[in-house]
């Protein structure tokens, strides 16, 4: 009986070994276009349930049992790019490619019928200090009631107010379902926007036609995410005062009037919530900085 069992654990032993043995290591390092590593760059193949975060050097490391597949690399504010292994033993190297667009840096296009704008409010704009870097990100956004099935050909960018702190945004735009509340994600491409320090003087246009993005059948919503990144935050020392951090805040307010406009909110994955936004008259209209969206073909 020992002996039967003695050969039993050696099997098993064995066993598990040449399964180990089958399984291969896949290391490599993510870099951006200037040849910088990139933190916290996600690494994975869904259909495997595989996957893993790159480190502060912007390497990963996968281990896998499989031999033919492809792995799809995430960034934040870079195109996402898939790339095959191919069992190679040596480290690969994936470079990034960069989806920002420079607001003092864009051209202006002649834009097509304006539908609604909305804009940052001066008032919540100022930056807040808290005492330790934010995790999480928050969305703040405004659904417009806009014809169906009409191509996004354009968003149009100002920042005026000076109050307004540097800081990146991503832009979100999602349909509304039939009782009007936020549903799916229309665009799905990472559009970070950034805020230079320097006001541009005029608006700037992000032209939206390659990314095919078409109104849904009851409306759009359109948010901007503020991210939760080190790049928007400002480590800060005052006096004798604790250091702490500069989060930059966005408030949205409706430039123009419209009695369905309404105004959303959301932090993480948390639930949206609803409220009526503050309304600007024209006299102040100059001052406030916006974001305007253009249709294809709006009657």
């Amino acid at each position: 009986m020992i002996k039967k069992f003695c050969i039993f654990i050696f099997t098993f032993i064995t066993f598990c070994v040449s399964l180990h043995c089958q399984s291969s290591l896949i290391e490599g390092k993510v870099v951006d276009q200037d040849g910088q590593p990139l933190y916290l760059a996600l690494v994975y193949n869904a259909d495997l349930s595989i996957g893993t975060y790159t480190n502060e050097q912007g390497q990963f490391l996968l281990e896998t049992e499989e031999k033919d597949f492809e792995l799809e690399v995430f960034a934040l504010g870079y195109l996402r790019k898939k790339i095959y292994p191919g069992g190679s033993p040596d480290p690969m190297k994936v470079a990034m490619k960069k989806l920002v667009y420079d607001l003092d840096e864009l051209v202006i296009t002649p834009c097509g019928d304006k539908v609604k704008a909305w804009g940052v409010d001066p008032e919540s704009s100022i930056s807040a200090v808290v005492n330790s870097p934010i995790e999480f990100s928050s969305q703040k956004g405004l659904s417009i009631p806009v014809p169906p099935d009409q191509q996004i050909i354009e968003i149009e960018v100002m920042a005026l107010n000076r109050r307004i702190q540097r800081g990146n945004f991503r832009l979100r735009i999602y349909s509304l379902d039939s009782m009007g509340l936020p549903s799916e994600e229309l665009l799905h491409q990472n559009l970070i926007v950034r805020l230079p320090r320097l006001r541009s003087k005029r608006p700037i246009s992000i032209d939206m036609e390659e990314y095919n993005v078409f109104t849904s059948d009851y409306g759009i919503l359109v948010a901007v995410e503020v991210l939760s990144l080190s790049q928007n935050l400002y480590r800060v020392h005052s006096g004798n005062d604790a250091s702490g951090y500069y989060a930059p805040k966005i408030g949205l307010v409706a430039i123009e009037k419209y009695e369905d406009l309404q105004m959303w909110s959301k932090r993480d994955e948390d639930e949206w919530s609803r409220s009526n936004p503050p309304v600007y008259g024209s006299e102040t209209q100059r001052q406030v900085p916006y974001i305007r969206v253009y249709l294809s073909n709006c009657p």
